[in-house]
């Protein structure tokens, strides 16, 4: 988690009434007066070319915009960047992909004709309002709620050599097992070739268990309110629409419930430690809908930049590749695992699966069927899109973990991935990071701009020339920095 240190913006259709805050950063006129310290998780700096919306709350119009803001506040240059370079620090972001390459279980999910890595990520088709349910497509394309076909190969594994396979592989194969710590041998035993297919079938039934899934969208702020609709028959996919990508195409910052506070916090999340913000929406004309309404959340999301009632606990979907390597979830860490953000989804629209359905999918045909959150098929496959299996190693050291990845580059039509090594990094109490005297000084002249995050409150204040940032993106760094997940609060 990092504190974001926000300030109220100075019109407003609500006033707050209560800030219950164990750190006091809210209620220190030091650090709070006018300004909200809000907890939230960190976005990741790779596969931005998919984004429609920048930050949670949306408050950054565009990449480029944000990359100046970066260099002038985390950066602290003392000038702002020239518009050539402006144009490097984006060009660089958008070149860089990160998807899941190697499962204990399924093994390469390149296999078996499967889509899964960072290189079939780079070519996967996007536009803003692509597969859009709301008719917001430019192309005037119908909504699908087919939206992730990585693994429907799968569905037959076992019926064909897996050999056989033409897959994207990321670098060369020995290069891949010899990175990861793993044989081949698993194709010579029968028993084991067994279990391997059956768990690529489990992969694509939880794919074709997103796709499928109904569910009834109710109380969504954002999307029935707006719309003017009670309920609306939608899929997962109604929501994370972009294909293979799963965040929503256009702008559409919604509230789930997931900020929730008091008797309206959901039962599946953990919001323990942090703040609760109590709002009333006096400043509204009388007869308006959301009048004198009382709002207790975590974080008020884009009302933050608003100062709309309407917007309170509202926040953009974020793109699903790379989940299992970012624990915990959603904007505020609520979720501690997969099984809990699944379990919230079940709990929050009602979806009410039988036992028999969550004991086996394919008792359904694929369809309305939700497993038991530790081992279901739709956990399996929100593993199969992230990047946690790539990981080499995880060694905890006291508060301190290192780690190995793979990133992938794609760099003026060329390829290339690397192995790399994560520096020492603790997260304090209060969501800081501090990084040892050494490090700092070695990854200022690295990695200068976290590049996808703005206004965050962070120990690290050492200065950074704009020059460093133009050498960053001319001469890209042979490692990026992804810090290891830890839970909120060093709980």
């Amino acid at each position: 988690m990092i504190r974001v240190g926000l300030a109220v913006p100075s019109v407003v259709e609500f006033v707050v009434t209560a800030i219950d805050d164990p750190y006091g950063c809210s209620t220190n006129p030091e650090t709070g007066s006018g300004v909200f310290s809000l907890y939230r998780r960190p976005m990741p700096t790779t596969n931005v070319g998919f984004l429609s919306a920048i930050m949670w709350d949306g408050r950054e119009p565009s990449l480029e915009n944000q990359a100046v803001d970066a260099t002038l506040t985390h950066a602290q240059a003392r000038t702002a960047p020239t518009p050539e370079q402006v144009a490097q620090i984006v060009a660089f972001q958008k070149g860089i992909f990160t998807a899941q390459i190697f499962d204990k279980r399924a093994k390469f999910l390149t296999g078996d004709n499967a889509r899964g890595g960072p290189v079939a990520l780079s070519s996967q088709d996007f536009y803003i309002g692509i597969n859009d349910p709301l008719g917001l497509n430019p192309k005037g394309i119908p909504f699908t709620s087919q939206i992730f076909d990585l693994y429907r190969p799968w569905l037959s594994a076992g019926q064909r050599h897996d050999h056989d396979g033409h897959g994207t592989p990321m670098a060369n194969v020995g290069e891949r097992f010899r990175a990861i710590n793993v044989t081949d041998d698993w194709r010579h035993n029968d028993h084991e070739r067994s279990m391997v297919n059956e768990h690529r079938r489990s992969v694509a039934r939880g794919e074709e268990l997103f796709n499928n899934t109904r569910i009834n969208i109710a109380g969504v702020s954002g999307l029935n309110d707006e719309l003017k609709v009670d309920s609306i028959p939608g899929f997962c996919g109604t929501c994370h629409d972009s294909p293979n990508v799963g965040n929503h195409s256009v702008k559409a910052p919604l509230d789930i419930g997931v900020p929730d506070a008091g008797d309206k916090k959901p039962p599946a999340l953990d919001i323990f430690g942090l703040p609760v913000f109590t709002l009333k929406c006096s400043n509204l004309a009388d007869g308006h809908p959301l009048k004198d309404k009382v709002y207790k959340v975590t974080d008020p999301g884009r009302a933050m930049i608003t100062g709309k009632c309407k917007d309170i606990g509202r926040f953009k979907g974020p793109i699903l590749r790379g989940l299992a390597a970012r624990a915990p979830y959603f904007h505020n860490g609520s979720a501690a695992s997969l099984g809990d953000v699944i379990d919230f989804y079940d709990q929050r629209f009602g979806i009410g699966f039988t036992r028999k359905e969550k004991a086996d999918p394919q008792l359904a045909g694929g369809c309305h069927v939700f497993m038991l959150s530790k081992n279901s098929e739709l956990l399996f496959v929100l593993r199969s899109l992230s990047s946690r299996k790539s990981i080499a190693s995880i060694v905890p050291i006291g508060l301190r973990m290192r780690r190995s990845t793979y990133i992938f580059f794609r760099i003026a039509g060329s390829v290339s991935s690397s192995s790399l090594r994560v520096p020492e990094r603790v997260m304090s109490i209060a969501g800081n990071v501090r990084l040892s005297a050494t490090f700092r000084s070695r990854m200022s002249s690295e990695l200068p701009v976290p590049l996808n995050s703005s206004k965050i409150t962070s120990s690290m204040r050492l200065p950074v020339s704009i020059n460093a940032v133009a050498m960053m993106v001319r001469d890209p760094p042979s490692s990026m920095l992804r810090a290891a997940p830890k839970k909120r609060f060093g709980r």
